[in-house]
């Protein structure tokens, strides 16, 4: 599985998710969210449930197929704690 951040340039805490992730020796992928296009961005949100406010969007990928929402990088803290 890998991690999937979506974010933006300049984010600290898109910044702080990578540096997390590559501490944990986790595969991830940043993409930046203004790569994406609205479509997609809308279909993220619907998996999501929710309209995204604040970046990073975190999600969890496995064969190129979104697996799980994780959320923003506070709910990426939780997730790899009940993980261990």
């Amino acid at each position: 599985m890998e991690y999937v951040i979506y974010g933006t340039v300049g984010c600290g805490y898109c910044i702080q998710a990578k540096t997390l992730l590559t501490t944990k020796e986790k595969d991830w992928t940043y993409i930046d969210l203004f790569d994406t296009s609205s479509q997609e961005q809308k279909e993220l949100q619907d998996i999501a449930g929710i309209q995204f406010r604040t970046v990073p969007q975190i999600f969890l990928v496995e064969d190129g197929v979104i697996h799980e929402y994780i959320g923003g990088y506070r709910n990426l803290v939780g997730y790899l704690e009940d993980e261990e």
